[in-house]
């Protein structure tokens, strides 16, 4: 174990080291003297109102010094925690430092303040911020930063000793001693004994059997000598939450470790420059989340791996996206949880990486902004896509190559946008979103129109907000979209036919499904919440309810399943919690819409959502609904 004293024989503490004291981790920000009246006791429970002080002597005045000449040297670290913290870098009317973390934090939401101020839906003006990093700004903002006594930190250890101490070591006493405040076995755990334990730790003490390397919250913040282990079959690295501040940790890892395709050091804070590129014929997924690390900064930096695939990026308070022709095979990006807001730079992006088949841009600001930021010139989302694409044979080809787009948490609050991004990126295959109800609730009978209303428009859609999307729910979904046409729904009235759809959806569906019959005029019962429908409803519960005659209904496509539920619980004597309704196409009936044919739909689906409508279901006449228990008596 290295000393941690500078009695000791070790360098003092630089500016840009990460450090720890008592739980809590920070980076130096400045070193030097500070008015001892800075420091001085502010009331009974000893706290100094400029410094973290863990030793009575740490702020030791000279005899016969007034506190206000007295210079004590001390740290100046800003907190991961800014909560931790009791002030900004100037105490007293005195700037001693400015705290970069929080700085980037707070540029970020300045510049999405600045850019919505002017937005013409107030809700989003107002809560265009209203996420995490806002909170702790507004609470904390102020208070990130202490002054510490260098003596009181924690430095970092090496990965030589962190591998050490989780794979070579089963004692303990290191941790109970408390001359090291991270656990070999994880952040606040300790060894348990189990059968077999000691052939699987002799098995993991010999580093070259190792696949997986987990050294999270170990406090590393060198490689250091580990030449006396060896690493040829490691493919996956976790150096999660440590103490990592130089590039120069990543590029002796990959020397050491050839065979290594996966690197996380994500929460550990890269702030070194001058650093050459990383270098690996094998690493294929790279993570800096929580870094702080400049996207540019991580574009030069993984400019030299051919093989990168996977890259991640979140939570470094990024507003913008540049392009990323450097990453020639690069197939998935995430972004999740920064502030970006500009379509413009997502589709600059996409349009840059023909490889890129996911991008995941959740929890940031996109709203209907797209804004070129060399002119200044706003187009919709397909414009921008045209724009940016107008060098090429096929100006939209590019972005037809992307599958999998995640959009959940952001500002997307009208179709239009919605139907926009149904065009550009025809060939989507995973999506996620939710419409952003500008602060309403919404119901589950609308998340179910939203939902039909996706999958109808995008043709190629397999995965809605995780859910698998079967071949019935497309049927349904794509009927029930044609019937959005006399509803005046907003939902089929801007995604219908954008601009830039050659065939609008509702004529591509009828070309499947077949053309609904004209609605009858307005006086009449129409195509609509108020129209009526033929059902059959027929028992299938247990021995008793089945001996009951099958019975048709006209229902109102008005109502919702709870309440047929309700309906069939009395005509077949089925206790209500146990009911279970489930349909299909029927036999058809010589008044049924040229749209519902009987082999198209010989499988019941279930009617699972209570607070729905019929009419969301595709409901018609002819349709057969099986009145099922969830207890089945024989």
């Amino acid at each position: 174990m290295e000393a941690n004293k500078a009695e000791c024989g070790e360098q003092p503490v630089r500016v840009g080291q990460r450090i720890a004291l008592n739980g809590r981790v920070g980076t130096v920000c400045w070193r030097g003297p500070v008015a001892a009246g800075h420091l001085q006791l502010q009331d009974s429970k000893r706290c100094y109102r400029g410094s973290l002080a863990y030793s009575n002597d740490s702020c030791a005045l000279s005899d016969g010094e007034e506190p206000e000449e007295q210079q004590v040297e001390m740290l100046g670290v800003e907190w991961d925690e800014w909560r931790r913290g009791v002030h900004n870098g100037t105490l007293g009317g005195v700037f001693y430092f400015r705290p970069e973390r929080i700085r980037c934090y707070q540029d970020a939401m300045d510049k999405i303040r600045e850019i919505y101020s002017e937005h013409e839906q107030e809700w989003i003006r107002e809560n265009s911020v209203a996420n995490q990093s806002a909170v702790m700004l507004t609470n904390y903002g102020d208070t990130p930063c202490s002054f510490v006594a260098e003596k009181d930190v924690t430095r970092g250890i090496s990965m030589e000793e962190a591998v050490h101490m989780r794979y070579m070591t089963d004692d303990i006493a290191v941790i109970e001693s408390g001359t090291h405040e991270f656990s070999p076995h994880g952040k606040g755990r300790i060894g348990h004994e189990f059968v077999g334990r000691s052939d699987a730790l002799k098995f993991f003490r010999e580093t070259s059997n190792l696949l997986l390397l987990g050294l999270q919250d170990c406090g590393i913040d060198r490689v250091g000598d580990c030449s006396g282990y060896n690493f040829p079959r490691v493919q996956e690295l976790y150096l999660t939450n440590n103490l990592i501040s130089s590039w120069s940790v990543a590029k002796e890892v990959l020397k050491i470790m050839p065979s290594l395709e996966t690197l996380d050091m994500s929460g550990n804070y890269l702030t070194s420059v001058g650093d050459p590129p990383l270098e690996s014929a094998k690493l294929s997924t790279l993570l800096l989340n929580r870094t702080l690390v400049k996207f540019e900064k991580a574009l030069e930096m993984t400019a030299k791996l051919p093989t990168l695939t996977t890259l991640g990026l979140c939570q470094n308070a990024y507003t913008d996206l540049p392009c990323i022709g450097s990453l020639p095979k690069l197939e998935s990006l995430d972004v999740t949880g920064n502030s970006i807001w500009n379509w413009y730079s997502v589709l600059r992006l996409i349009h840059s990486s023909p490889s890129l088949k996911k991008l995941t841009v959740s929890g940031n600001q996109l709203s209907d902004l797209c804004v070129d930021s060399a002119s200044g010139k706003s187009y919709s989302i397909y414009e921008a896509a045209l724009e940016i694409g107008k060098g090429d044979r096929e100006p939209l080809r590019a972005f037809g190559e992307l599958e999998e787009l995640y959009l959940d948490d952001n500002c997307i609050y009208d179709w239009t946008t919605v139907g926009n991004l149904a065009v550009v990126f025809p060939n989507l295959r995973a999506l996620r979103f939710k419409l952003c109800e500008l602060g309403k609730e919404s119901s589950q009978a609308t998340i179910s129109v939203h939902r039909q209303g996706l999958i109808a428009i995008f043709p190629a859609l397999k995965v809605l907000n995780g859910s698998d999307i079967s071949k019935y729910d497309r049927i349904n979904a794509e009927r029930y979209y044609l019937t959005l046409e006399h509803l005046n729904s907003p939902v089929f009235k801007f995604t219908n036919h954008p601009e830039g759809l050659a065939l609008a959806h509702s004529t591509r569906l009828e070309e499947i499904h077949g053309q609904r019959e004209a609605p009858p005029d307005e006086r009449e019962i129409l195509l609509s919440r108020h129209r009526t429908v033929k059902v059959v409803l027929v028992p299938d519960a247990d021995s008793a309810s089945f001996l009951k005659p099958v019975v048709t209904r006209r229902l109102p496509l008005s109502m919702t399943i709870f309440d047929l539920k309700v309906m069939c619980s009395k005509l077949y004597d089925i206790p209500l919690s146990d009911v279970v309704l489930v349909y299909n196409s029927g036999v058809g009936s010589p008044g049924a819409p040229k749209l519902i044919l009987p082999q198209n739909m010989p499988i019941s689906e279930a009617m699972t959502d209570q607070d729905a409508e019929l009419d969301i279901y595709g409901i018609d006449d002819g349709y057969t609904i099986r009145v099922q228990s969830r207890q089945v008596y024989y």
